[in-house]
């Protein structure tokens, strides 16, 4: 569950004549357009394992050119910071585990496809999945299937949605888990917290 809060943590019915490349370009142009945000989620974890599903509500901040801070506040708080090279989860109790990118390759890559996918950062996408995406004016869809790897060893597809935003996040894994995220209430990020400055190493 924790991988997939992480990675998720996450792109368009278009005209005919738009190709791959272009409507990949003009999602990315109405993301580019929102570099720090904040906004609130819901998510639903769905497991064979489970009795019933597993709701969790929190907020999230989206800094560009430092990282994402996923805030889960609901049914237990935990903070999990995600930047280049470090991925940081704080429990309610204040503890932190700290894994640098060099010693937990997994926790980083999950931690850069969430920022891709919250940034509209499609090159970084394509390092690890196949894209089929559409666009309808600011309406837009893209479907995520992994290439052959360490990500198609545990995610079978993601699914993205939005308009000037990311909206909803649906990710099937190999093992038969499922976890939709819907966002809400996007607004512009600044000023940061000196709490959030930190955590995201901005001065």
């Amino acid at each position: 569950m924790g991988r997939m809060i992480v990675a998720a943590a996450l792109l368009a019915l278009g005209p005919c004549a738009a190709t791959a490349d272009e409507s990949l370009a003009r999602i990315r142009a109405l993301l580019d357009a929102q570099p720090r945000l904040r906004a609130e989620f819901d998510q639903t974890k769905r497991s064979a394992e489970l009795e019933r599903p597993v709701l969790a509500h929190g907020r999230m901040l989206v800094w560009r050119e430092a990282g994402v801070l996923w805030q889960i506040e609901q049914p237990v708080k935990m903070l999990v910071v995600l930047r280049e090279d470090v991925t940081i989860q704080i429990d309610a109790n204040g503890r932190r585990r700290t894994q640098r990118a060099d010693d937990d390759a997994a926790a980083a890559r999950a931690g850069r496809i969430l920022g891709a996918l919250l940034n509209g950062d499609t090159a970084t996408l394509e390092q690890w999945f196949d894209i089929a995406s559409r666009i309808d004016a600011q309406q837009w869809s893209i479907a995520l299937t992994p290439r052959r790897g360490a990500v198609a060893a545990f995610l079978r597809s993601m699914q993205v949605s939005g308009d000037k935003y990311v909206r909803t996040v649906a990710i099937d894994e190999v093992n038969g888990d499922s976890t939709q995220i819907s966002f809400r209430n996007h607004r512009d990020a600044a000023p940061l917290t000196s709490e959030e400055a930190g955590l995201l190493g901005v001065r």
